[in-house]
């Protein structure tokens, strides 16, 4: 019996300096060659199309599985018209635009997309974080999920079980939560950060989120045409409060100014409502899986139309044709 419990014993022992020794090789890894792994990453795809999609909760998926937000939708859809292509979503709830444009750079970088799809800015007249406003420290606490090892086992089961556009999703862990914001840990495929969802003092108003946006959006479409990618703007499905029509004019705004592709979405929304398609929204009105594969059909539709990409053969980049304002991204009866 003592032999049988020494024997387990070294078992036990043996396992877990063979899962330390792993950890430990992918922590040294990750700290000496994170570039080589993203060049490996980025070469993967055999050289097919490579979109990036940036934003708030409207481009994670909040409330949804992880294979059912828009970006990984428009893979799937994509693969099945013949186009060669991989689709990443690095939507971060809760972002403003400004974050977007501060973590822009490092998107850029690693994937070296050709075509960026930008929505974000409804976030912007509640979230003040890093646009001049510094929230309280958080404690951060450890947990079993920060480890490397749990992290690869967890994209791998995600690929299976949820596709390998769905692994490709931001890792969000949530450090803090109170009335005044929100404390996460963010992981965008180069090492974890914490990035803050905070409250400032007072609210934006309407023509100040306006001027915010734009000008975020202005910075958002010179980083993506300096990385040699096509920007596209999108906008929200749903447009009641004003905080959300300011972002909308400053969609149109831009549009204009940069003579950039911009996309309106609500007729996704008034299409289906005519369709009598019940439970597109949450209750507080995020996208459900039906608003988001309609809107991924639209979308590569749009990318198929406009000479973005060519079905059944080799993804090419066009020029957009120059937009007055924001385009349906469906025809309107």
């Amino acid at each position: 019996m003592r032999e049988v419990i020494v024997r387990l014993v070294l078992v036990v022992a043996g396992l877990l300096l063979g899962l330390a020794a792993i950890e430990g090789g992918l922590q040294v890894a990750a700290l000496v060659a994170p570039a080589l792994f993203a060049r490996a990453w980025v070469g993967h795809d055999g050289g097919g199309l490579r979109i990036a999609c940036v934003g708030d909760s409207h481009v994670y998926g909040a409330f949804v599985p992880p294979g059912a937000a828009f970006p990984e939708q428009l893979d799937r859809i994509l693969h099945r018209r013949g186009v060669s292509a991989r689709v990443y979503n690095f939507g971060v709830p809760g972002q403003n635009s400004f974050q977007v444009r501060e973590r822009l750079p490092r998107i850029l970088a690693r994937v070296r997309p050709q075509i960026v799809f930008v929505l974000v800015g409804h976030n912007n007249y509640w979230n003040l974080s890093e646009r001049g406003v510094d929230a309280p420290a958080a404690p951060v606490s450890w947990a079993w999920r920060d480890l490397r090892l749990v992290r690869l086992l967890h994209v791998l089961r995600m690929s299976v079980r949820e596709g390998s556009a769905a692994a490709r999703r931001p890792d969000l862990r949530l450090v803090d939560q109170t009335a005044s914001g929100e404390h996460l840990l963010l992981d965008l495929g180069d090492g974890v950060e914490r990035i803050d969802m905070w409250r400032g003092g007072h609210e934006l108003a309407p023509e100040e989120v306006e001027r915010v946006t734009a000008g975020d959006l202005h910075a958002i479409v010179a980083l993506v045409r300096g990385a040699g990618a096509t920007p596209i703007l999108l906008g929200y499905p749903v447009v009641l409060r004003p905080e959300r029509a300011a972002v909308q004019r400053a969609l149109a705004r831009v549009a204009v100014d940069e003579q950039v592709l911009c996309l309106d979405t609500e007729p996704v929304t008034k299409r289906l409502q005519r369709r009598r398609i019940a439970n597109l929204f949450f209750a507080d009105l995020h996208p459900t899986a039906p608003w988001y594969r309609a809107m991924a059909w639209a979308l590569s539709r749009q990318l198929v139309r406009r000479g973005l990409v060519s079905d059944g053969a080799a993804p090419h980049i066009a020029v957009n044709s120059t937009p007055s304002g924001c385009s349906p991204i469906v025809e309107r009866p």
